[in-house]
């Protein structure tokens, strides 16, 4: 790893201050912290690798990759089980605790329509669960969470700008290095001193190593119906 900096800006008026109540620092620190953490969510999961930027995830060399298709394709209960079998034929799960799928709300707004050929919706099926149920939920026995840091803006062939991406693999092979912890400073530049504004500036310095790359699969040609 080497360290990388992301951080966060954030400017009050000296206005706020008199007539803000003191809670507006607590907003002011949970914004900061908010705009931090989903900066740091997004490089350890689509990092480019460049550009002072992580190497995240679906980025990585050497990971499991399956392809829907040369202009993509939607998504199957076949191609999650493929995902998930290159994974386990590589000996990549080293903790099932910590093994699942996370993709983005339009792959799993599609995944929850998936049926068997009884009508059996597929999404959350399991002994004592069934029907689609919330996310947090399982499809082939592994939990699968959402987030929209995965990308949705992905191209394939001629399906261009609207490719999304799945992930399976065991999380705990991927590795976040941090140096030190959140650097926050407050300060005064000219234009802002002009504008009787106050700056404070969040900066973390973080890196991010996919310990055992055969550990993860994905999917980045995903076309979805929202």
């Amino acid at each position: 790893m080497s360290p990388k900096n992301v951080a966060s800006l954030e400017k009050y008026s000296r206005q706020q201050v008199l007539q803000g109540l003191p809670a507006i620092e607590t907003l002011i620190r949970s914004d900061m912290t908010t705009n931090l953490q989903l900066a740091m969510d997004s490089a350890i999961l689509n990092g480019s690798g460049s550009s002072g930027q992580p190497t995240g995830i679906l980025n990585t060399s050497g990971v499991n990759s399956i392809a829907m298709g040369t202009n993509g394709g939607a998504i199957t209960l076949d191609s999650i089980i493929n995902l998930e079998g290159n994974v386990v034929i590589d000996n990549g799960i080293v903790n099932p605790a910590t093994t699942g799928y996370l993709t983005n709300g339009k792959v799993v707004n599609d995944l929850k329509k998936l049926k068997d050929s009884a009508g059996q919706y597929l999404y959350n099926v399991g002994g004592v669960v069934a029907g689609r149920g919330a996310t947090p939920a399982s499809i082939n026995g592994y939990a699968i969470s959402d987030s929209m840091q995965l990308p949705s803006n992905l191209t394939k062939g001629s399906s261009s700008g609207n490719c999304s991406s799945v992930i399976f693999g065991d999380f705990s092979q991927c590795l976040v290095g941090l140096w030190g912890g959140l650097e926050i400073t407050v300060g005064e530049d000219s234009d802002d001193f002009s504008k009787a504004l106050t700056s404070i500036r969040g900066i973390m310095t973080m890196d991010v190593a996919v310990r055992n790359p055969v550990s993860f699969g994905v999917i980045k040609d995903i076309t979805t119906t929202l």
